[in-house]
């Protein structure tokens, strides 16, 4: 007996060692590149936040705000502090954060499976814990919507064991509808089932309009009824058709079949879907089953599904019923991911999604580019819908038994509470609220007084006409590749002028000194190389007046990319009186690493001068080396699922 229990007690030191070696994986791999857009944008409100702009007003600019309720700015402005605090980059502080929770949703997964008697639960969590989709979507795309999923895991797995006090539920329910709101969808679900429905319906919107209080004042009033309409349009219809699923079918093909669109017959069957899976299953379902049955019909039916919303499904599907056939999902939608981040990345010239933080960069745009996309699109789809229809694990003859029931439901059955043997509050879990809640009294300044308006979509988009202060964390991004500092002796220049207007393009951030005045600027195409469609990530103005009596030398400095041998350059133009400007190398220097040289120049004839780094070594592709990291952790997974598999024969041969 004392064996087994030290065998048991080193297994189960085996599985939190896999635990921590995993959450150190993830720490690796949110540190390897500079973040996407979503992590940008994060980046952008919290800017906005601290500097007093409410980005919400981004609206009455014709711009699209993030569509989430002001809570949401909570959550951008704590982990800001963080960042400021602890001197780290907010996008990955942000990845981190968003891979932690997606961590804690596989130890719960584990917990709930235990609960159940599984006897792979800890193999199916440490699969999950491996899984290159959620990591890949968490670690590399930098969205939030684990915050979200692990609140409404919680609330399955409390609802689910028949014990949970519902306030908790309610709650958790709560703050994920602030979060992102697509969670209002199962509110019917868990009312319909708590014990204590007033109760119940009192906690749910008293903690929402608590925690969106501060932004319920009148100077808010309109932006607030355009946000909530804008919130609306969001989850119902969508602002745009998705590129995957029946999205990216309805891009391929003829949207009307006998002079009825296809998309419009899909919604119908959603809504019929949506609402025979809450008549049929409300009350005889647990909740598990049911939060992945109405995500399935969304993916099934919805065209407006994007790549952050296959994240939901995952921990449901592993706790619902882990088989091959999850894992056939799992690795199909991380192509589709994959696939279409290298698009985004390209065309919508979000580059810092692959940028690596090491400086050590190249892209070679032979194969991995957005053609891997717009060329397979029929293959994609395929995959999508394959991956789907393979995890409908609907028993049809259980559906034809609740369809009979169907004549017996009434609207006093749907509303009769189920009654919980076992009612305790979780006291962890209220602590950790006790120290949100605190955490949220001691920024309700900085919330309360974000009210400045943006008032046009141009000034949204410079940092220097809103005097925007920028954090200490953000000059990891300003000052991301090589410094190299260029000289130009402007005597030859003055001779016939006194005064000089000189332009400067450059890729990435730079600062320029004249006239005894340091200037900084986010570079020429800094939005296009790092920050993808961002708000301040843009180019500002990159013309400067030179005067004679207050300096005779120009000196940039600026940062330069290994990444692309087209992409590494200095442009300059001198503008003046006469017709041509003479200049020879002699009238520049470059600095290096501290080391004064000549200056490698090139002369054109409009006047311009172009300083090239030709340190340029070819390295393997930074899309190619991303790939490779998650095939290996695949690779792991896979290991896992051979184990359980050879597990089970084991059992069924004793």
């Amino acid at each position: 007996m004392a064996q087994l229990s030290q065998f048991l007690q080193k297994k189960n030191n085996i599985f939190f060692l896999i635990i921590f070696l995993n959450l150190f994986l993830r720490y690796c791999l949110c540190l390897i590149t500079l973040g996407g857009g979503d992590s940008f944008n994060a980046q952008d409100f919290y800017i906005w936040t601290i500097n007093n702009f409410d980005y919400y007003t981004l609206i009455n600019a014709g711009a699209s705000p993030p569509p989430y309720l002001p809570f949401s700015k909570l959550i951008y402005l704590l982990l800001g502090n963080c960042a400021e605090y602890l001197n780290l980059s907010y996008s990955f502080l942000i990845k981190f954060s968003a891979s932690f929770c997606d961590l804690i949703i596989g130890l719960i997964i584990f917990k709930y499976l235990n609960k159940k008697k599984n006897k792979n639960s800890k193999l199916i969590s440490l699969i999950y814990l491996f899984n290159p989709l959620s990591i890949y979507i968490c670690t590399q795309l930098g969205f939030q919507d684990s915050f979200v999923i692990l609140l409404l895991v919680y609330c399955c797995y409390k609802f689910d064991q028949k014990y949970t006090n519902q306030n908790v539920i309610a709650l958790s329910l709560a703050l994920s509808f602030c979060i992102k709101p697509f969670t209002f969808i199962f509110f019917p679900f868990f009312f319909i089932n708590s014990e204590k429905k007033i109760r119940f319906l009192i906690v749910l919107l008293i903690t929402i309009v608590l925690a969106n209080s501060f932004y319920l004042r009148e100077i808010n009033y309109d932006t607030l009824i355009k946000l909530l309409h804008h919130i609306f349009i969001k989850i119902t219809i969508g602002h745009q058709i998705s590129n995957h699923g029946l999205g990216l079918l309805s891009q391929n093909l003829d949207k009307y079949f006998l002079g009825i669109s296809y998309l419009l017959i899909a919604k119908i069957f959603f809504i019929l879907s949506f609402s025979s899976i809450h008549i049929l299953f409300v009350k005889n379902i647990q909740s598990i089953k049911f939060v992945y049955l109405i995500f399935f019909s969304i993916f099934m039916f919805s065209s407006n599904v994007h790549w952050q919303y296959f994240y939901w499904i995952l921990p449901f599907m592993f706790i619902y019923k882990f088989n091959l056939k999850t894992l056939i999902f799992n690795i199909g939608f991380f192509v589709l991911v994959f696939i279409f981040s290298i698009k985004s990345a390209i065309e919508r010239n979000d580059s810092g999604l692959y940028i690596l933080k090491n400086n050590k960069n190249y892209f070679d745009y032979t194969y991995l580019n957005e053609n891997i996309f717009n060329e397979n699109q029929i293959y994609l789809i395929l995959i999508y819908f394959v991956c789907l229809i393979l995890n409908f694990k609907i028993n049809l003859k259980s559906l034809f038994r609740f369809i009979k029931k169907l004549k017996k439901v009434n609207l006093n059955s749907l509303l009769k509470g189920k009654k919980n043997n076992h009612i305790k509050f979780e006291k962890i879990y209220l602590s950790l609220f006790a120290l949100f809640l605190v955490l949220f009294i001691s920024n309700i300044n900085h919330l309360f007084n974000s009210t400045k308006n943006i008032k046009t979509k141009i000034n949204s988009n410079s940092i220097i006409e809103n005097k925007v202060s920028l954090p200490k964390y953000f000059e990891q991004y300003l000052n991301y590749g090589n410094k190299k500092t260029v000289i130009v002796d402007l005597n030859d220049l003055f001779k016939n002028n006194d005064i000089i207007k000189v332009i400067v393009k450059t890729n990435h951030f730079y600062e320029i000194n004249h006239n005894r005045i340091k200037e900084y600027n986010l570079g020429y195409k800094f939005k296009s190389d790092l920050g993808g469609s961002n708000n301040l990530f843009i180019q500002n103005n990159n013309e400067y007046i030179l005067s004679k009596n207050l300096s005779d030398k120009l000196e940039i400095t600026f940062n330069q990319f290994n990444n692309h041998k087209d992409k590494n350059y200095l442009e300059i133009y001198f503008e003046n009186k006469t017709d041509k400007i003479e200049l020879s190398k002699n009238n520049f220097k470059c600095i290096k690493n501290n080391i004064v040289s000549k200056c490698d120049v090139k002369f054109s004839n409009k006047n311009y001068i172009f300083l090239i780094d030709n340190n340029f070594v070819n390295r393997l592709d930074n899309r190619i080396i991303i790939l490779i990291i998650f095939l290996i952790i695949f690779g792991f997974q896979l290991i896992f699922v051979i184990i359980k598999n050879s597990r089970l024969n084991l059992l069924k041969d004793n």
